[in-house]
């Protein structure tokens, strides 16, 4: 089925989106503060791990198979 496929790609590609701008703050230490709360970058390992899998969660189900 092509929806599903298509579905699983763009929700993969956000996934992908969300592990990169993690990894993106790790490396570069980037302080986030919101309402002034200050987050640690322990969170953004988090982020990029269960991110990270989601999208390739995501990928590995859309890819063609021939199988409906």
């Amino acid at each position: 089925m092509k929806n599903k496929d298509l579905a699983l790609k763009v929700a993969g590609t956000i996934f992908a989106l969300g592990a990169v701008m993690h990894l993106v703050r790790l490396l570069r230490q980037v302080p986030m503060v919101v309402n002034g709360v200050d987050f640690p970058l322990r969170g953004s390992v988090i982020g990029v791990l269960i991110a990270g899998s989601l999208a390739f969660w995501m990928f590995y189900n859309a890819r063609d198979n021939g199988e409906d």
